[in-house]
């Protein structure tokens, strides 16, 4: 088995051939580090409810395969007007077996942000999560929220291994706009669970009243 420490330093080896997304290299998983990490700003009472509601909403590590854990957990609504809300949450493979096939996964991220002041906009959202990326690839995801964009990496020709893909989806549900980003090893970008983990919050946000 790799150790958590022996992992990140594969992770940051893997970024010199396709770059995994910025919230996995920006995250050194040690195990002397209180997991998860997280941080939330809500002031007034209406803002914590609604930064409980946007919590209610994302992945939970029920949703996500067993191999990963929740890292980092994050909260932010504005305090004064409560008009931008926003929550995220990650989760990271803490140990990898020492022969672990294409297709493991070895990173989630969710994000739920609500802008009641400005318009969605979903092309600006997608290219913010993929930033890093290197080439990427757009594709479609049908039957996500009322509008949908997703784009894959491109592999690295004579790629060295281990290599990483990723798959990226943002979706909007009226005011709501929801981010994924799932990777993998191997160079096959990982659209299915990332359609899969999208449907899930889908779904809670139709739950919501969204």
């Amino acid at each position: 088995m790799l150790t958590a420490r022996a992992f990140c330093a594969l992770l940051f080896a893997i970024c010199s051939v396709v770059q995994v997304p910025l919230h996995s290299q920006a995250m050194p998983l040690d195990q002397n580090e209180p997991q998860p990490r997280g941080t939330a700003t809500a002031d007034a009472p209406s803002n914590q409810a609604a930064a409980h509601r946007l919590a209610s909403i994302v992945l939970t590590e029920r949703d996500v395969p067993g191999s990963l854990a929740l890292f980092e957990r994050s909260g932010n609504v504005a305090a004064a007007t409560g008009d931008l809300q926003h929550y995220s949450v990650t989760f990271l493979a803490s140990t990898l077996p020492a022969t672990t096939p294409p297709g493991t996964l070895v990173s989630v991220y969710n994000a739920v942000t609500v802008s009641r002041t400005a318009a969605a906009n979903l092309d600006y959202a997608l290219s913010t999560v993929t930033a890093g990326w290197g080439g990427t690839t757009d594709f479609v995801a049908s039957a996500l929220g009322e509008e949908s964009r997703g784009a894959v990496t491109t592999p690295a020709e004579a790629a060295a291994a281990p290599q990483v893909s990723s798959a990226g989806l943002v979706f909007r549900r009226q005011d709501t706009v929801v981010t994924i980003a799932v990777s993998a090893l191997g160079p096959r970008p990982p659209i299915d669970e990332a359609v899969r983990l999208a449907q899930l919050v889908d779904a809670q946000l139709l739950n919501s009243g969204r």
